[in-house]
C-alpha cells in the first residue's frame, strides 16, 4: 500500500515482487496548499542528494511538518487512507501487508500509531514505537546527506524534517480529538471504523 503522492509514486516507483498486489492510499491527495502537499517532495529530495540549502532556506520546515500531521486527521484523502489500511488489515482473507511512504516515518508513521490503537496499545507505547523510525531514517538522510558539500547546512536546515517528534505525533492525536472528542470517536465516526473491524483487527494481530 503506497501512501505516497501520484507525483512521488511517478518520480521514484516501488520495485515489488511479481506475486504483490500494488494498491495506492494517497494521504495528502486533498491538500492544497504549498506545506502539506509537499511533505513527501522535501523527503523526497533530501533522499536524492540534491543541493538542499538554497531550496529550503527560510522556510519554515517545522511548522510545515505540524500542518502536515493535522492533515493526516483532516483531509478526506487521509480519512480515507487510513481507513481503507485499516480495513485491509482486518481482512482475513489479506495476505502480510508492506505499507510505506517516502522517508517511512510521518504517514506511514500515523497509520501505525491508528494501527496500534485500534488493536489496543497504550500511548505510551504507541509514542514509544513511533520514535524508533528517528535513528533509523536519520542515518539514511545521514548517508545520502554526505555527498552533499553542503551537508551541515544541509542537515541543519532539514533537521525537522529528516527526524520524528513526539511534538507531531501530538499535533494530529490533538486534531483528531477536537474534531472528534477522542481517539476512539475519531475511529468510529471520522474513520467509519466500527467494532466489527476493531475486533477482527485484534483477532488478526494479537496472539491469544
Amino acid at each position: 500500500v503506497d501512501l505516497r503522492s501520484a507525483l512521488e509514486r511517478e518520480q521514484q516507483p516501488t520495485d515489488l515482487p511479481p506475486t504483490a498486489e500494488p494498491r495506492t492510499a494517497d494521504v495528502l491527495a486533498d491538500a492544497s496548499y504549498a506545506g502539506a502537499a509537499n511533505l513527501g517532495k522535501l523527503a523526497a529530495e533530501a533522499l536524492s542528494g540534491h543541493q538542499v540549502a538554497d531550496g529550503f532556506a527560510g522556510r519554515d520546515l517545522r511548522a510545515i511538518m505540524l500542518e502536515s500531521y493535522r492533515d493526516f486527521v483532516e483531509l478526506g484523502s487521509g480519512k480515507t487512507a487510513t481507513s481503507d489500511l485499516l480495513r485491509l488489515l482486518a481482512d482475513p482473507d489479506t495476505g502480510p501487508v508492506l505499507f510505506h511512504c517516502t522517508a517511512g516515518k510521518d504517514r506511514t508513521g500515523w497509520l501505525a500509531a491508528r494501527l496500534l490503537h485500534a488493536r489496543g496499545a497504550a500511548g505510551d507505547d504507541i509514542v514509544a514505537d513511533y520514535l524508533l523510525s528517528g535513528p533509523a531514517v536519520q542515518a539514511i538522510f545521514h548517508r545520502v546527506l554526505a555527498r552533499l558539500p553542503d551537508q551541515d547546512a544541509a542537515e541543519r536546515l532539514l533537521e525537522p524534517v529528516l527526524g520524528v517528534s513526539p511534538d507531531y505525533l501530538a499535533a494530529a492525536r490533538a486534531a483528531a480529538e477536537r474534531d472528534y472528542g477522542s481517539l476512539d470517536a475519531y475511529l468510529s465516526d471520522g474513520l467509519g471504523i466500527g467494532d466489527e473491524t476493531v475486533g477482527a483487527l485484534r483477532a488478526r494481530l494479537l496472539q491469544p
